[in-house]
This record gives structure tokens, sequence and C-alpha cells, in this order.
């Protein structure tokens, strides 16, 4: 099976991103790697995301567009397939 990559883009979603990593690792067929971009997040979002180990976590200063940070992504990750998933969302 080709490795596949997972890529949470947040900005400020503390609320939220626990839920999107814990859902990122509960698929029946694990990532490669899961891989989160923080577009310069002013709340808490690093410390939640440093609770899980294997988790990788990457910090850009504010780019206000979802692209970038995404594109961000694809130049970190090495998997044949990326799957993105913003941070206030889950994966069933």
């Amino acid at each position: 099976m080709e490795p596949v990559s997972i890529v949470i883009t947040c900005y400020n979603q503390g609320p939220f991103i626990a839920e999107a990593i814990e859902s990122a690792l509960s698929q029946t067929s694990p990532a490669s790697e899961i891989l989160v971009v923080d577009d310069g997040s002013t709340d808490d979002t690093d410390q939640i995301v440093g609770r899980f180990s294997g988790v990788r976590y990457i910090r850009q200063p504010n780019q206000g567009l979802v692209a970038v940070t995404r594109n961000r992504g694809i130049q970190e990750t090495a998997g044949a397939y990326i799957v993105f998933v913003d941070g206030d969302d889950r994966l069933l």
C-alpha cells in the first residue's frame, strides 16, 4: 500500500484540534505521517498538538490563506497520497 500523509491545517482552532488529530489517528488504515501546519495561531494550539506523540507540528507566520498552509503541508510530507483536514473537521 502506498504511504498516505494526513495534513491538518489550522489557525486558532485549539478547542477543536485534538478531535481532528484523534480522528486521523483512529483510521483503520493508519497514515504514514500526520502533520499539523499552524498558520500563526495565537491560542494554545501548539500545546494541544504537543500532547500527541508521532504528530509533527509546523508553525508558520500567519499567511491568512489556507492554500498557503496546505502548500506548506505538501512541501513537508513524504506520502504518495495526501489527505487534507481542516483543524475543526473530523475524518470518519
